[in-house]
């Protein structure tokens, strides 16, 4: 799962040509691959100068145990 801190990335489509929509500073994404185990569905692409923060699947898995 992945923060954006600043900057902007896009969502592209499966045919990595087309833009779903732009994400940017305090938004997330990669919340569903996180949670649910699967092949990846989508790629990102930053438009600008970005900072990014992820978090792995297992250590957001046990702050859920300690946060429900």
């Amino acid at each position: 799962m992945y923060f954006i801190q600043t900057g902007y990335i896009e969502v592209l489509c499966k045919n990595e040509i087309e833009t779903l929509i732009y994400y940017g500073k305090g938004s997330y994404f990669g919340e569903v691959g996180v949670l649910i185990t699967g092949k990846r569905t989508l790629s990102v692409k930053s438009k600008s100068d970005s900072i990014v923060y992820y978090i792995m699947k297992d250590d957001l898995l046990t702050i859920l145990d300690v946060f429900p």
